[in-house]
């Protein structure tokens, strides 16, 4: 069951709760791509963080001892951060694939310019109609008389009953 952000609110810290805010769809698009990723490396390092707290407490529990006080609901803590971390590297992806398709677009354009002005024929070692040049093979006979004698005798085994 889905909880609300008010009631999620309380297994962060101020600091913590600026952050996954920061993470959210309006603020993202607005953010440059250095601020992003500063983004993303402290939610990560909160995220591990709280994974690691996470972690010892369960080992502590398992041990027979008691969760300390105040630290309850890191579990959760983590699952919020690492949902703000998936916001904002998805973001980033978003951007990636934007800046790449624009990058293609422009290499396209400039090679369409080049062969426009003929300035670009393709690669010299490519030339039209030559085909590959015949190496004879001097191992064998230049009529392949020697061949059809090769053949005599397979084919009369073949022929015979075994």
């Amino acid at each position: 069951m889905a909880q609300s952000r008010k009631a999620d609110e309380r297994y962060l810290t101020k600091d913590e709760r600026e952050l996954c805010d920061s993470a959210r769809q309006p603020a993202l698009k607005e953010m440059k791509h250095e601020e992003l990723v500063d983004l993303a490396k402290r939610l990560r390092e909160r995220r591990n963080r709280a994974r690691d707290v996470s972690r010892d407490q369960r080992r502590t529990a398992r041990r027979g001892g008691k969760a300390t006080e105040g630290e309850t609901g890191s579990d959760r803590k983590k699952a919020l951060l690492a949902a703000g971390m998936k916001r904002v590297n998805r973001e980033l992806d978003r951007r990636r694939a934007e800046n790449r398709g624009d990058a293609a677009t422009a290499n396209l354009r400039k090679a369409l310019k080049r062969k426009q002005a003929n300035q670009w024929s393709g690669p010299a070692y490519r030339n039209a109609d030559e085909g590959l040049n015949p190496t004879p093979n001097a191992k064998i006979a230049p009529s392949g008389a020697l061949n059809a004698e090769g053949q005599r005798p397979v084919l009369e085994r073949s022929r015979k009953v075994r």
